[in-house]
Parts: structure tokens; C-alpha cells; sequence
């Protein structure tokens, strides 16, 4: 590991020392795609939190901002000898003052925002290279990042950048390893759990043949998806009044496109929920190894009295068993069903750092 930096300065492209660690800076989608092999190696080797700061979704997510005039892909990689140590995927956003803005470049939705980092990296170095690029960019005036894990090298490097946090919300998780196997799950689960489990399965028996579906065909997945969505967008007018994050159709496509190509990986699909000819519930479902991410669910209104959205979630834990996996991840909000389901939360943070400005100091200090 190296812990001694022999040069250093503040362009891009920049030797720190003579094992040769360098920066670059991503502008467009020709120069990501001149180096998704190598992000797809780096990601690769780093675990399974980070699976939000894919490639794949970078891509998806600029390809939703790109027409926005306003709005420059800033990508932050450092390589050493050819090989990358660290992913930062930024967008910079021009705001009133004429300043720039720099936020992290997602879905415009809530997932978790990562760095990639190298497991042999040494972060500390990392950091020194990052601070000094944010400091050299004219007029980025503050670096605002959302939706970060406690636990994750985000929080960590913008911790040691400086950067002022505070909660947002929880993350809820289920750890499978602790159980053998489904019945043992459902043998420890409480005793209204389980009864509420048979029972709802019973009664929607009455109404005709009940399935689930694991569906990972691209196309079919993407109908799932919209299916999803429109149930979603019906649920946002009947709660708020008005429309949210989720209401755009680019927010539909963006999970189209993204599950449809991880769905050719076997790292996607949509569970479903159907009695007769009726679909109930469906859910949209992640893998990276052996962890789930539940990002999103819906169902029909009409079904709402038999719970399809926790008897849904609750076959998905019975999938996973099948499918050997050892964690499921049901990610952010505190609704009632997910602090049921699960027994462990990760802390969600919000990071704000100031930047300088490159001006004069009085300057800088009036729009920190």
C-alpha cells in the first residue's frame, strides 16, 4: 500500500507519485465508453453496496440529463497503471449565480450513491487527489450528494473531505444467513405473521388459481415495469394530489432500461402476484451475488384488504431461500411492513461541502 505522495499538482491527468496514480475527468459517453471495461472490472471487485454505481446505471442516468443545457457529466476516475482505484460519478449543474453545482449523477430517484474503490486503494491518497480536483474546478461553488450508507467509501471520503451530513432516513435489510432454510424463517417468525401468511393466501385462493412469477425476460420485464409505475402514479395522485419523483415517464424508462440489461445478466427481475388473469402485486427486484435490492413494488387497489404488498414480499423471502441468496436489501422509508419484515437498518445520509471558488475570499464565503 502506499503511503507517501513524491508529486503532486492539481491538473487532470496528474502524476502523484512514481507508481503513477492519475485523474481523469468523463465528459461525454464516448469517453465513458472508452473506459466501461475497466469500470465493469473495478466494480467487480468491490461489494455488492456499491451495485447502484454500475456503469450501466451512470450511463442510463446521464442519458436522462444529457439534454439538459444546464447540466455537464463530470466522472471522476483515478487509474494506476492502467488499472482504475476509484469511480466518482458527478454531474455539474449551472445554477442562478452562474455557478456550478456539483451533484451526483442519478436516477434522479432515491438509490443508494457510491463511490468505486479499488480494495487495494489507499484511501487517504484517494482523497488528497479528490479534494485538490474540486478545489481546482472554476466556479463550483458546493458538492451536494444524497441517499449515502453509513457504512459505505462515500460516507467515509466525504467525511474526511470535510463535509457536513445529517440523517434522511433508514435502509432495511434482512440478514437469511441466520436461518436455515424458509420454514425456519416462517417457524421463527411471529405467530400473527405466520397465520396472516396462510390466511391471505387462502382467501385470495377463493377468488381463483393464485401465482407467483419470477419474470426476467428484457421485454416482458419492461411491461412489468410499466404495470409497476402506472400503479404507482395512481397512488401519488390519491395520496399527495399531485405528482412526484415517480410520476415522469423518463423515471419509468430509466428502470426499463436499466433492469432490462441487468435481466441479461441474471441480475434482475420482476416478481409477480396474480390470481386468475388479475395481477395483484409485482415488484421490481435487483441481484448483485447474493444480495436482493427491493427497489420497487406496487398493487392494485382493489386487492388492498388481502396485504399484496407484504404477502408478496414475504414469497420473495421464501425466492431467495430457493435461490440462495443471503441477504435482501428492501432499502429506504419506514413503512410499517418493512420494519415487520426486517430485524437490521443502515443509517441514510445527506453530505454538503463547500467549495472554494477560486475568487477572492470574501467572495467565496458569500456563497459557501
Amino acid at each position: 500500500m502506499i503511503t507517501k505522495i513524491e508529486d503532486r499538482n492539481t491538473q487532470s491527468g496528474r502524476m502523484v507519485n512514481e507508481r503513477a496514480y492519475k485523474l481523469h475527468v468523463l465528459r461525454n459517453l464516448d469517453e465513458l465508453r472508452v473506459w466501461s471495461d475497466r469500470w465493469d472490472e473495478l466494480a467487480s471487485r468491490c461489494g455488492t453496496s456499491t451495485f447502484f454505481s454500475h456503469r450501466v446505471f451512470a450511463a442510463c442516468s446521464w442519458e436522462r440529463r444529457r439534454h439538459d443545457p444546464a447540466s455537464r457529466l463530470h466522472v471522476i476516475i483515478v487509474e494506476r497503471e492502467g488499472r482504475l482505484q476509484l469511480v466518482m460519478s458527478l454531474v455539474r449543474e449551472r445554477d442562478w449565480f452562474g455557478l456550478w453545482t456539483l451533484r451526483w449523477l442519478d436516477s434522479k430517484t432515491p438509490l443508494y450513491n457510491d463511490v468505486l474503490v479499488a480494495t487495494e486503494a489507499d484511501l487517504e491518497i484517494l482523497t488528497g487527489m479528490v479534494r485538490e480536483h474540486l478545489a481546482s474546478i472554476p466556479l463550483a461553488r458546493i458538492l451536494r450528494v444524497g441517499f449515502v450508507r453509513q457504512d459505505s467509501n462515500l460516507a467515509r471520503l466525504m467525511e474526511a473531505l470535510g463535509a457536513r451530513s445529517s440523517v434522511s432516513t433508514t435502509a432495511h435489510e434482512l440478514d437469511l444467513k441466520q436461518y436455515s432454510g424458509w420454514d425456519d424463517f416462517l417457524d421463527k417468525s411471529s405467530k400473527s405473521s405466520r397465520q396472516a401468511y396462510r390466511r391471505l393466501f387462502r382467501r385470495l385462493g377463493e377468488h381463483g388459481s393464485v401465482q407467483v412469477d419470477q419474470i426476467s425476460d428484457p421485454e416482458q420485464l419492461k411491461k412489468e415495469i410499466g404495470w409497476i409505475f402506472a400503479m404507482k402514479r395512481k397512488w401519488v395522485l390519491s395520496r399527495q394530489g399531485k405528482p412526484n419523483w415517480l410520476s415522469p415517464p423518463e423515471t419509468e424508462a430509466w428502470f426499463g432500461s436499466t433492469a432490462a440489461e441487468f435481466a441479461g445478466k441474471k441480475q434482475a427481475f420482476v416478481f409477480v402476484l396474480s390470481v386468475g388473469n388479475s395481477r395483484v402485486a409485482a415488484v421490481l427486484v435487483y441481484r448483485c451475488r447474493a444480495t436482493l435490492f427491493v427497489s420497487k413494488i406496487a398493487y392494485d387497489p382493489l386487492w388492498a384488504k388481502y396485504s399484496p404488498g407484504w404477502l408478496l414480499n414475504m414469497d420473495l423471502i421464501r425466492l431467495a431461500f430457493e435461490l440462495g441468496v443471503e441477504h435482501i436489501d428492501f432499502m429506504f422509508g419506514e413503512e410499517q411492513w418493512k420494519t415487520r419484515l426486517t430485524k437490521g437498518a443502515c443509517e441514510i445520509r445527506k453530505y454538503r461541502l463547500p467549495l472554494r471558488l477560486g475568487l477572492f475570499p470574501a467572495i467565496d464565503s458569500r456563497f459557501r
